[in-house]
């Protein structure tokens, strides 16, 4: 998309907030990539900084690393996972179509009626 911005050249707590705002794809199952440095932690270090939004130092405190290496491991895992696929902006709903026509393109539930008329059930 022209005007975009790659999703790299964003700060992590942006792209954070892109994902917890639902302005980037971010994968249910999060992918373990192997030739990162301890890649049996880096992928639940990911989950917890942009799905459950823990802090550098909350991290690095939790796996006994500076905020320094915390940040090299999310950025390296936010590389790999950009360059797999897994990581994607989610292009904003179009403004210009009308109301209307939006309304109409939702699927409405089913209307359940009585059996009988209201006015029927109350007389009794």
């Amino acid at each position: 998309m022209p005007n975009e911005t790659p999703i790299l050249s964003d700060r992590l707590p942006c792209v954070r907030f892109a994902i917890r705002t639902a302005r980037l794809s971010f994968p249910s199952q999060v992918p373990e990539f192997a030739r990162q440095y301890r890649s049996d932690v880096q992928w639940r270090i990911a989950a917890l900084y942009f799905v459950q939004g823990w802090s550098f130092e909350q991290l690095a405190l939790r796996y006994g690393v500076t905020r320094r290496r915390i940040r090299q491991i999310i950025r390296g895992w936010t590389e790999s996972a950009i360059q797999s696929g897994y990581l994607q902006q989610i292009p904003p709903e179009p403004q210009n179509i009308p109301v209307a026509r939006r309304e109409r393109a939702l699927p409405k539930p089913p209307v359940h009626l009585p059996a009988e008329p209201l006015h029927a059930a109350a007389a009794r």
